[in-house]
């Protein structure tokens, strides 16, 4: 199998701002001005890399979209938060959504897809999992610390473009909606996607 290698992107801080690059590791993410081979002022190791969360706003100049900026956020172990952030205008919006999509892959392949694994190894060993109030057992699903645990059997899941709900399949007024923008959000969802589609 081919070695995993680094990703480098290059990335426009705004309109007249220049670039910030970006690399991204399998043992590493790093973050900052430099040219292609220099250091960069901001990077943390995998093991040190706690969450990722991230999201896409509009830039709207008198009710006309005109730009997109795109926001990454990298939290340590140690609490401390990495900011990538990078602004497109005009007629470079399409292709910096792909180098965006692009970059989530990779940090789900190199960084997320490992936390997952984790967190899931002390769910089977049964310790209970919280993420944004919502407790995961083996018996089920809390959503919230004074309510009822819901079987795994009668668990959904509903996505939307900005969040999801976990609700209950035989009382859906029992639900909770969690965005996207949420610290841990996508490790919450793909556990919650996984136990979901194992007892279903």
């Amino acid at each position: 199998m081919e070695p995993a290698k680094t990703h480098e992107y290059h990335l426009p801080a705004g309109m007249f701002g220049g670039k910030r690059v970006l690399r991204l590791s399998p043992d590493m993410l790093s973050y900052g001005r430099g040219n292609a081979g220099q250091e960069l002022y901001a990077k943390v190791r995998k093991d040190e890399i706690a969450d990722i969360r991230h999201s896409v706003q509009w830039i709207i100049w008198y009710r006309f979209y005109v730009g997109c900026k795109f926001k990454i956020d990298v939290k340590t172990t140690e609490g401390n938060i990495i900011r990538v952030r990078f602004s497109v205008y005009f007629g470079k919006i399409s292709r910096y959504q792909d180098v965006y999509e692009e970059i989530i892959n990779q940090i789900w392949n190199y960084y997320l897809n490992d936390l997952e694994v984790a967190h899931l190894q002390r769910f089977y060993a049964g310790k209970t999992l919280s993420f944004n109030g919502v407790h995961l057992q083996l018996a089920g699903v809390m959503l919230g610390s004074e309510t009822a645990v819901i079987n795994w059997e009668d668990v959904k899941l509903k996505t939307y473009e900005n969040y999801f709900v976990i609700y209950k399949a035989s009382d859906p007024e029992q639900h909770k909606i969690i965005e996207f923008e949420a610290w841990e959000c996508e490790i919450l969802l793909g556990i919650l996607e996984t136990l979901v589609q194992k007892h279903n």
